[in-house]
């Protein structure tokens, strides 16, 4: 849950996310498949397990901050619907523009 979370996560006290440890190079790969998945006016792309992140894929003007990103990911995490269907969904990423939403695509692989 985001209480336990952000009670008991270094990273997340510190300001930061904590990432799934992979190699280097499968990293680089996974990147560069969420990089070739171009869609215009796409911002950002994610890739998450249950607890860390696995890759973002962020245009440059997109800044993604991680009090966001830990909202975004719990929402997803905590929301059992998700896990049933692909969904488009509206989601207000405050540090970003706190008066407007953005749709999200979410579909659990």
């Amino acid at each position: 849950s985001v209480i336990h979370s952000g009670s008991w996560e270094l990273p997340v006290i510190f300001g930061g996310v904590s990432p799934l440890p992979l190699d280097l190079q499968t990293r680089k790969c996974i990147a560069q498949s969420l990089q070739g998945c171009f869609v215009p006016d796409l911002l950002c792309s994610m890739l998450f397990t249950e607890d860390r992140i696995i890759c973002i894929s962020k245009r440059k003007r997109f800044k993604l901050d991680y009090k966001d990103l830990f909202l975004f990911t719990n929402f997803v995490r905590l929301n059992d619907s998700f896990k049933q269907n692909e969904s488009f969904t509206p989601f207000c990423f405050p540090s970003f523009n706190a008066s407007a939403f953005l749709y999200v695509y979410v579909s659990y692989v």
